[in-house]
């Protein structure tokens, strides 16, 4: 197991991954970064999840369009592969946001 360290955002995050996943995690997160500068309006990102939120929402209103489209989920340049790496990535930063979300609650 390895771990990476990308940013998001302009946020460091680190993911667990299998060993020899760490260049496509990079460039996974690299994908999703573009999408988190898309919503901010290719602004600097605020330290609020909702950035994320949003980012994750054009990425799965891309997958739900394909799969409509399709049949299938699509992601020009990824296979079935990366698409469970990706869907790993989302799982592990919707926790990272719930647990952001939570301390902004407390705070």
């Amino acid at each position: 197991m390895s771990r990476v360290e990308v940013l998001v955002g302009g946020r460091p995050y680190t993911i667990g991954c299998d060993t020899g996943e760490e260049v496509r995690i990079r460039e996974l997160a690299g994908y999703l970064d573009k999408k988190v500068l898309e919503v901010s309006g290719g602004k600097p990102v605020p330290n609020d999840p909702s950035f994320l939120v949003l980012a994750g929402l054009v990425l799965a209103d891309e997958a739900m369009e394909s799969r409509a489209t399709h049949g299938t989920v699509s992601t020009p340049g990824l296979g079935d592969q990366e698409g469970k790496i990706i869907l790993s990535a989302l799982k592990h930063l919707e926790k990272r946001m719930d647990g952001l979300a939570a301390k902004l609650k407390q705070a």
